[in-house]
């Protein structure tokens, strides 16, 4: 008969069958295995007797056990107020509702976003005659709930929430960012990109400090070489002034002062004694073109390096007296002035009469002061600032210092010129003359070239540098009003005066013809005249102001073989091939380098290394 058991799990009461004692069972109310015990010894009465000798009354008893056996209690009514508290699978938020909606959908409160409600598990016993769904294979024990929105033959039909979400049909709500989000943020990234930065200066200071110290070393060599390998004293200037400006420069962007060796040891390296000594050499040069390009240059690196009036007067003092100094001060004047005017240009002006002043001041003789050097760079000065629109302050210039001119002395002619430019009178006690090369002079400074080249044909026609260096000026004037025809004309006036035969002592006239014809015909009008007028440091002058030209207007088309295709004797070459590096290095220095990497030790590479130096510095914002 089936034996009654007790569930000591769930406390449920079962019955199992006989054959089942002392073996093992799923409880069928929790599904928990639970021992069956043996059958008692002591059976009902009604069970021990045959059944064909049961009277009826034992008959009866029998059928009222075997109906309790198979009977089962009903279930008990659940509560009527019944309740299923879960929480949200969207946002988390506790949910309480009937139990009617058990297994249904409703919307949560908080995210209005619409859940599945669990089935509300029924307790009490289980109909034994009501058959059992099996979960998972036979003899698998399976866990206490399901799998939320799991796949199944009795979901077929339905979607998961995964599903949804992946396909964009639900949408996670966002959290909102708060301020305390942005702080950390903000944080990791400001740390990120300081850690960066400090990865980028550290490595790039190593390298570039390590390439420093093997350019300047180089550089240093060729300085300080023996006197058979020893730069010439024009090339020597001119490093003299390109490290004056790296070491100002350098000073300037990394806002501290350059610790490179000199002669094998550690010093601060400083602008000024390299100033000093550039002046030092551009005055021992014995061609005075190239004195005069080298102060030119000079002058310019002061300008750029924002120096004081003291410093600029002295770079101009390196320039020889006379008129190449005039001639230095005249194209250092002009672009000071260009683009200035009113009160700029009345402050400027008023600047570069101090600087003049430094740079030429008169000179003690015998009887008593010579001003007349003084006096013609005012006048140039004067000349530039009425072309530039400051008619008035060239007035001034000259009515202020007209009355000092000694006729005994040599006459001030850029000073009597802007009389004539200002259509003021000379003073009569000057020789005739005088009076007519200051009306070329002057003629030619208001734009009457017409005027000007008159006087030059009628007046100035014995082949002297005084009368040479008239007709220069006539045709510079032209050349600046853009008469091109006029300028030439002067200039083929006096071909014949420049051969070395003719004036073998004018050799800044040769160059400044030479220059002049090159602004005016370039390189394909002078054609190999330089070669007969021209040597050495002069030649490589003039090249490298073709070169020049030719940079100002594409460099991008110039090759390092024009570089160094100059003269070897002249720095011309080593400051085309500076030039080149420098430019080069400020857009791509990787390139640069390779190419001067290529070149073979000597000035031309240390002129490069010293320009791929000054290129790196001219990147930097």
């Amino acid at each position: 008969m089936p034996i009654k058991t007790t569930c000591p799990h769930c406390a449920k009461q079962f019955k199992a069958k006989d054959d089942l004692a002392g073996r093992k069972v799923s409880c069928p109310g929790c599904k928990k295995i639970v021992g069956v015990p043996e059958p008692s010894s002591q059976a009902h009465p009604a069970l021990k007797a045959p059944k064909a000798n049961l009277s009826k009354t034992e008959a009866a008893e029998l059928e009222a056990l075997a109906a309790e056996v198979v009977a089962e209690k009903p279930p008990e009514p659940e509560p009527s107020q019944v309740t299923i508290d879960f929480t949200c699978s969207f946002c988390d938020a506790p949910m309480a509702v009937s139990a009617d909606l058990s297994g249904k959908q409703t919307p949560c409160p908080e995210c209005r976003r619409i859940v599945k409600v669990p089935v509300l598990e029924k307790s009490g016993p289980r109909d034994w005659r009501a058959p059992e769904k099996q979960k998972g294979p036979t003899g698998a024990i399976l866990k206490e709930s399901e799998t939320i929105d799991a796949w199944s033959t009795s979901q077929a039909g339905k979607v998961s929430s995964q599903a949804l979400l992946e396909a964009g049909v639900l949408k996670v709500p966002k959290r909102k960012v708060t301020a305390r989000d942005w702080i950390v943020r903000g944080s990791f990234l400001a740390f990120g990109l300081v850690v960066l930065f400090g990865l980028y200066w550290g490595i790039n200071r190593l390298l570039r400090g390590s390439f420093e110290t093997v350019s300047l070393a180089t550089i240093e060599s060729y300085i300080s070489a023996p006197l058979k390998d020893k730069l010439d004293p024009g090339a020597h200037a001119e490093m003299a002034r390109l490290l004056a400006e790296y070491f100002w420069l350098y000073e300037k962007k990394l806002d501290q002062p350059l610790v490179a060796p000199i002669e094998g040891k550690k010093a601060t390296r400083q602008f000024k004694p390299e100033l000093q000594r550039a002046r030092q050499l551009i005055n021992s040069l014995p061609d005075p073109a190239e004195q005069c390009a080298a102060a030119a240059k000079l002058l310019d690196t002061c300008q750029r390096l924002q120096l004081d009036a003291r410093e600029l007067a002295q770079a101009l003092s390196a320039a020889p007296g006379g008129p190449p100094r005039l001639h230095v001060l005249r194209q250092w004047v002009k672009q000071r002035l260009q683009g200035l005017e009113g009160e700029a240009a009345a402050k400027e002006i008023e600047a570069l009469v101090g600087i003049v002043r430094l740079a030429m001041p008169p000179m003690p003789t015998g009887s008593g002061q010579d001003a007349s050097a003084l006096q013609a760079g005012l006048g140039i000065l004067g000349q530039e600032a009425a072309a530039a629109g400051a008619r008035r302050f060239g007035l001034e210039l000259y009515q202020s210092n007209v009355g000092g001119i000694n006729p005994k002395l040599a006459p001030p002619l850029p000073l009597l010129a802007l009389g004539v430019q200002l259509g003021e009178n000379l003073p009569e006690e000057l020789p005739e003359e005088v009076r007519e090369t200051a009306r070329a002079l002057g003629h030619a400074a208001a734009g009457q070239i017409e005027a000007a080249v008159r006087i030059v044909e009628d007046k100035h026609t014995t082949p002297t540098r005084a009368n040479l260096n008239i007709r220069l000026e006539v045709a510079a004037a032209a050349l600046a009003k853009d008469r091109l025809e006029d300028a030439r004309k002067v200039l083929d006036g006096c071909r014949e005066w420049i051969g070395v035969d003719r004036l073998p002592e004018a050799h800044w006239e040769r160059f400044r013809w030479c220059e002049l014809l090159l602004a005016v015909s370039g390189m394909e009008g002078i054609g190999t005249v330089d070669h007969k007028l021209l040597s050495g440091p002069a030649l490589g002058r003039l090249r490298l102001e073709a070169f020049e030209q030719r940079l100002a207007s594409d460099a991008s088309r110039i090759t390092e073989a024009q570089a160094i295709g100059f003269e070897p004797a002249g720095v011309g070459r080593q400051l085309a091939v500076q030039q080149l590096a420098r430019l080069r290095a400020r857009s791509d220095l990787k390139s640069a380098r390779s190419w001067v990497d290529g070149m073979e030790e000597g000035p031309d590479k240390a002129f490069a290394l010293l320009g791929l130096l000054l290129g790196q510095l001219d990147a930097m914002p």
